[in-house]
């Protein structure tokens, strides 16, 4: 049976997907040979089919081939292109694309400028991203909310929250609303430069603005909150969280646990641990880590040894830092032979030791022959 062109494209891309390129650039060539005109949704999926295989430069001819045979590409074909480059950290390139389809008077659209500015702000270059996205503005290519989530969390992630505050507060003005992911990129930039009471305010106020109650924007706020100190205001909004119905995850519960473990708090903890176990949510390997390095701490030795067996029986596999955290611990507290033992059972459990592992066993070693 003769496949139409329409499948035979669908098997070029087929091959793109499963990492064939070498048949799907033969295919696509006979194709041509043979007569085919490919239009440009065909070189627009060959292309992105190159890209997400990881042939840039397989994609970049098949766009110069399509050139020569007379094809013109579209809006889509440069998007195509130019997201696919900042995606690989390319944004020079992207630019010189965005240049060339400007001279073909192929006008960018928002997906085109959100690309660049997103590969601007990957590449920490945010002069750059805000003077693109000024200049979106300035040619009435409007932002939308993901261009304004993009440069928000950009510039969060660059410490440059009050300019970040400052995009934030044109969004009404420009007629864009705020989403969930906007918020969170704001509160948590916040959180990260100690301004809790800014952080609290902009919280309640998406909650004011009867935004749906999800449990990544409560891990945003609990999470700063954890990492700022204040325990109780924790506390406060885990059961505001809870009164809203907003069912905490074991990102919720294994945030506050660190941040109890890490304020001395261990007995707190083990609540927190007993009350998600109750409620069916599978503590994971940083919870438990958490507990152990709390006990570690405490000198409470014997709790720790319990937990990491605990844990283990529950199925869930200790990791490198779990097992440094109990090695170290027991080799402060003298007890080499047992953090022996411990390392010992470290290839079983397909686990490998790194440097911090012997150190902490050649300090402990050190220290128990020393006395």
């Amino acid at each position: 049976m003769i496949e139409s062109e329409s499948q035979q494209v669908f098997k070029v891309l087929g091959f793109c997907n499963e990492g064939k390129i070498k048949d799907a650039v033969e295919l696509f060539n006979m194709m041509v040979q043979r007569g085919y005109e490919p239009n440009v949704i065909s070189y627009n999926t060959i292309i992105n089919g190159l890209f997400k295989s990881g042939n840039r430069n397989m994609a970049v001819q098949v766009f110069k081939k399509m050139e020569q045979n007379g094809g013109k590409p579209n809006v889509v074909t440069y998007n195509t292109i130019i997201d696919n480059l900042c995606k690989n950290r390319l944004v020079n390139d992207a630019m010189e694309f965005l240049s060339e389809m400007l001279d073909r008077g192929i006008q960018p659209d928002v997906v085109t400028y959100n690309s660049i500015v997103h590969g601007f702000c990957n590449l920490g270059q945010l002069n750059e991203a805000t003077r693109l996205f000024k200049e979106m503005v300035g040619k009435d290519d409007m932002p939308d909310t993901v261009t304004f989530n993009i440069l928000v969390d950009g510039l969060c992630k660059e410490g440059m929250v009050s300019e970040a505050r400052c995009v934030f507060d044109i969004m009404p003005e420009k007629g864009v609303e705020p989403d969930v992911i906007t918020y969170n990129a704001l509160t948590n930039g916040l959180c990260n430069e100690g301004k809790i009471k800014d952080a609290l305010e902009l919280f309640n106020l998406m909650v004011q603005r009867g935004y749906e109650h999800i449990v990544i924007s409560y891990n945003t706020i609990i999470n700063g909150l954890c990492k700022n100190g204040n325990t109780s205001m924790v506390v406060h909004v885990f059961k505001k969280m809870e009164q809203h119905a907003c069912k905490p995850d074991v990102v919720t519960y294994s945030t506050i646990i660190d941040s109890l473990c890490k304020h001395r708090l261990v007995n707190d903890a083990m609540e927190f641990l007993s009350e998600m176990l109750d409620r069916g949510i599978q503590p994971n390997v940083l919870t438990y880590s958490s507990i152990v390095h709390g006990f570690c701490n405490l000198g409470q030795l014997n709790e720790a040894t319990r937990l990491f067996k605990e844990m283990v029986g529950k199925d869930v596999m200790p990791n490198t830092v779990t097992f440094n955290i109990l090695v170290d611990g027991l080799c402060k507290e003298g007890m080499v032979s047992e953090a022996r033992r411990v390392f010992e059972t470290m290839p079983e459990k397909g686990v490998e030791p790194n440097v911090y592992t012997y150190n902490a066993l050649m300090m402990g070693t050190v220290y128990a022959r020393n006395e």
